[in-house]
């Protein structure tokens, strides 16, 4: 039988392990990108301060490729009730599966990290802290244009404030993040090494 023996408590199957990563990050992205959405929209989905990131970059590092994609669906479920066209919603919030993509792609050989010590590392200032942000803002910024939800004299704006928000939101909480819940985690059963969380 699949995981017997390789842990004496918590989630035991691999798809268990996978439908509860991919649900927890699902609902939760759900409920945060929702409230983010409805308490600072400046553009087109765009808001100046987006805790949801630091837990949507979390939810990679746990559950990896499952809490990826359970993050883009949940937060294009969020952008979709609150009144944007589906299509719309799952392109523009394909921004914050970038987001998360590119933490989950440095550590796909490594475990998470877990202290303030392997968070506040050149690595993590690259990879986690600065590069998915500017990507994920230039490519969300480009498809709120395109829709017709950011004026073009909005963009440089409009960027610059997604960046700024999601750096500051994932400085403050990722070192909270992690530390608290990682090790509790592993210990449920949960391997967050490679891409898809065995």
């Amino acid at each position: 039988m699949e995981g017997e023996g390789a842990y004496k408590k918590g989630f035991n199957g691999r798809w268990q392990r996978r439908g509860v990563g991919f649900s927890v990050s699902m609902v939760a992205s759900f409920f945060l990108a929702y409230h983010a959405l409805i308490t600072n929209d400046i553009s087109g989905g765009v808001t100046f301060f987006y805790p949801a990131i630091a837990f949507m970059i979390s939810f990679a590092l746990w559950f990896r490729m499952w809490g990826a994609l359970g993050v883009w669906a949940g937060s294009s479920m969020a952008a979709y009730v609150y009144g944007f066209p589906p299509v719309y919603s799952a392109l523009v919030m394909s921004s914050d599966f970038v987001q998360v993509l590119i933490p989950l792609a440095a550590y796909i050989h490594t475990p998470t990290p877990r202290s303030l010590r392997d968070i506040f590392t050149k690595r993590n200032a690259l990879w986690v802290f600065t590069v998915p942000h500017i990507v994920g803002a230039t490519w969300g910024v480009f498809l709120s244009h395109l829709w017709g939800y950011t004026p073009l004299s909005e963009i440089p704006h409009v960027w610059l404030v997604w960046v700024a928000g999601n750096i500051v939101a994932c400085l403050v909480l990722i070192p909270l993040i992690l530390p608290s819940f990682t090790e509790s985690l592993e210990n449920s059963g949960f391997k967050p090494v490679g891409w898809w969380c065995g």
